[in-house]
């Protein structure tokens, strides 16, 4: 029984944790009016009757919880309070939209009573024709709904996104100093090398989302140099192929521009970095060591969307990359394994910066 009781109570605050939350101020204590009674919504700059009784105010939030909160729904929930509180006109002084703070509908109006409200009034039963006047005043950007508060028009935003891009990236560490002539111009080859991301997104809200993340950066470089031996001189030619994963959940922010049509996103995450070098010296028969590493690495995206249809959008981003190998296990071709602790001045930095671009789908 106390368990039944408990689940009953927790739905009960789930449930009230998704709605907005509501703040009154009642001036003029009035009877509530039937729940059938039409409430006049006057927007922004439509005046309020000068016969109208003020009986007092009320503000719909973000309560950090709320999911409910689509402009038709907030809009519904005033009039519902302006009912409670006798009154039949919601005059609304402010509207803020989704933003990158809350996906919510916010909105702040004064509470009025009228024998003569305005003859276009709605009953505020009426949550269809709420969102269908809503909708035409989006369509017409009419005087009676400023630009201020147009909002996108995937306001039933897709909660899933796969995005997909490809570009170029570069490794920003610091060369080692000791490193002779030819290694440094060696090591500068496989600083620039291809990008390739993944990333799977469910948006919990509008503008805020968890993703999980992939990226390959992946680098090639060979050199070759003549070195004096017993018999004259030999060409040493050096070859790495270097691979560094990444893959770990993000926290992910979007938000829409005033028509909908494109969203700046960006998100930033933690996760796992493995580092993969396939080294080669060409003129020893054979000498081909592979050097991996681990390590815990982040990751910052920031980039901008268009959307083609609601279902797919292009996109371009910038990346950055941070992660330290303080030791590597080196394997070499017979198969003998050794793990190496570097020294603190030769800790190898994976720090990059990426430029990329590509498709997104969302449904």
């Amino acid at each position: 029984m106390q368990f039944k009781l408990t689940l009953t109570l927790l739905s009960v605050v789930l449930l009230n944790a998704c709605s907005p939350a509501i703040t009154k101020n009642i001036t003029l204590p009035g009877n509530p009016l039937p729940d059938t009674t039409p409430v006049t919504v006057l927007y922004l700059d439509e005046p309020v009757p000068e016969n109208a009784r003020e009986m007092g105010s009320v503000k719909l939030t973000d309560s950090g919880f709320t999911t409910k909160c689509r402009y038709d729904y907030v809009i519904e929930q005033a009039t519902i309070e302006a009912i409670q509180m006798g009154g039949n006109i919601l005059k609304i002084t402010k509207h803020r939209k989704p933003d990158l703070w809350s996906s919510c509908h916010r909105i702040e109006a004064r509470v009025f009573y009228s024998n003569q409200p305005p003859v276009y009034a709605h009953a505020k039963s009426d949550s269809a024709g709420i969102a269908d006047e809503y909708s035409s005043l989006m369509a017409a950007e009419s005087s009676t709904y400023s630009k201020e508060e147009v909002i996108s028009p995937f306001d039933d935003y897709q909660k899933f996104r796969l995005s997909f891009n490809g570009g170029f990236g570069y490794r920003v560490n610091k060369i080692h100093k000791d490193l002779s002539t030819l290694d440094r111009q060696h090591v500068k080859k496989i600083k620039f090398g291809g990008v390739f991301n993944a990333d799977a997104t469910y948006f919990i809200r509008e503008n805020r989302g968890i993703a999980l993340k992939y990226s390959l950066h992946s680098a090639s470089a060979s050199s070759s140099n003549r070195a004096p031996s017993s018999t004259g001189y030999n060409t040493i030619t050096m070859e790495d192929d270097v691979y560094i994963h990444y893959v770990g959940p993000n926290y992910v922010f979007r938000l829409f521009n005033s028509s909908g049509k494109g969203s700046f996103i960006a998100s930033i995450g933690l996760g796992y970095m493995a580092y993969i070098d396939n080294s080669e010296i060409s003129n020893r028969s054979p000498d081909r060591i592979t050097l991996t590493g681990q390590t815990l690495g982040t990751n910052l995206d920031a980039g901008y969307e268009i959307y083609l249809t609601k279902q797919l959008s292009v996109g371009a981003q910038i990346s950055y990359y941070s992660g330290l190998l303080t030791k590597i296990k080196a394997k070499s071709y017979y198969g003998i394994s050794e793990t190496i602790e570097l020294d603190k001045d030769k800790y190898e930095g994976l720090n990059r910066i990426d430029i990329s671009a590509g498709l997104r789908l969302n449904f």
